[in-house]
């Protein structure tokens, strides 16, 4: 599939013509057999069905829409890069059904809550804390802002991008290999410890994901077909920040519009997600407003903002409720400002929304 014609950045989900994850082909020979139902070195287990959620993971509104899957499955995957043997013992305590325990973070706590309610078994499949210490640019003292702050514009263009490039999609690949060739042995180790399943005709498993792992899914449907399936908590528009990640994740172009338009969408996210948050829990619609936001500005006017970010005399809120009112564009008081707002992206966002359906169908054929 060729590169769409940049318009704003292409927000539709591509599927490169490379393969971007290196799995083993032992690997695909078990999945192939778990899917299917069929014995695998001796052992046979129930035809196994993966649903993956696929949406933001920032706030507790972002949780609510994983509670009706969650009904319907008999095994949930939370995508917890970092897990411990704290965290694990924190989800087995809720899908014990004991208590609902904290985290201390709005979207796994809401999970907590709806696991003690439902009592599902959880896997760990995600890369654990151990693991990711693999990945010393994680830890890094300096800031991400700092290092966009000490630059120049066009260096501040490159660091952004770059950065992103060279960070996270090693991060995110290594991540869904590592997901996917522990996935069997992540069944079978839940199964084990769950042998009533076995008495199931079929097994159905969630996961839930980040909007950035859509490879997971495409891999995934290719082996298992009709077995495996996602949901979206809205309709997918992703923001340039997400996008640079997906292009560098994929092997597209990362335009200079895509690189300005990202380096201001992350100006005003540090401004005004705070506000943004009183006004929502939903991050769907803050990613949307914010890609609105960023979308209003020329690259004339991305830099002026820049700078003035930048500066001591001046604040990310200070500097990005400026830049909005020189543009007489609305900041929403309330969730019904909002929404309004958020009509001035409807044309792009159903544009959007078609091709991404349009991509879909085909993947999923």
């Amino acid at each position: 599939m060729e590169a769409k014609p940049e318009q704003e950045g292409n927000l539709v989900e591509e599927k490169t013509k490379r393969p971007v994850l290196e799995i083993s082909e032992r690997t695909k020979a078990e999945l192939t057999a778990l899917f299917a139902g069929k014995e695998w070195n001796g052992e046979k287990l129930p035809p196994l069905f993966l649903k993956l959620f696929s949406g933001p993971h920032e706030s507790a509104d972002d949780a609510k829409g994983i509670k009706p899957l969650l009904k319907d499955s008999d095994i949930y995957a939370p995508e917890l890069f970092g897990w411990d043997s704290g965290g694990v013992a924190l989800f087995r305590e809720a899908s014990d059904g004991t208590e609902a325990p904290a985290m201390g973070d709005d979207f796994y706590d809401e999970i907590l809550k709806q696991l003690s309610e439902i009592k599902k078994p959880v896997m760990f499949l995600d890369v654990s804390k151990e693991e990711g210490q693999s990945f010393p640019e994680l830890y890094e003292e300096e800031s991400f802002e700092w290092k966009l702050k000490r630059a120049s514009y066009e260096k501040a263009l490159h660091v952004l991008s770059e950065g992103l490039v060279n960070s996270v999609p090693p991060i995110v690949i290594h991540r869904e290999e590592y997901m996917i060739e522990h996935f069997a042995e992540s069944v079978r180790n839940i199964i084990s410890e769950n042998p009533e399943l076995l008495n199931k005709k079929d097994i159905h498993i969630l996961m839930s994901l980040g909007d950035g792992h859509s490879a997971i899914y495409h891999f995934l449907k290719q082996i298992g077909g009709e077995n495996v399936s996602r949901e979206y908590k809205s309709n997918p528009l992703f923001g340039f920040i997400t996008e640079i990640i997906r292009r560098a994740t994929f092997d597209k172009e990362i335009t200079e519009d895509i690189k300005e338009k990202a380096l201001c969408e992350f100006i005003l996210s540090q401004g005004l997600n705070h506000l943004i948050y009183r006004v929502t829990k939903d991050s769907c619609k803050v990613q949307e407003l914010l890609r609105y936001y960023a979308s209003q500005f020329t690259p004339e006017e991305i830099q002026s903002l820049y700078y003035r970010w930048k500066s001591r005399n001046t604040t990310a809120t200070e500097a990005s409720m400026a830049f909005l009112k020189s543009k007489n564009i609305p900041f929403p008081e309330n969730a019904a400002d909002l929404d309004e707002i958020l009509k001035n992206t409807l044309f792009e966002k159903n544009l959007a929304i078609k091709n991404n359906f349009k991509e879909k169908n085909e993947s999923d054929q």
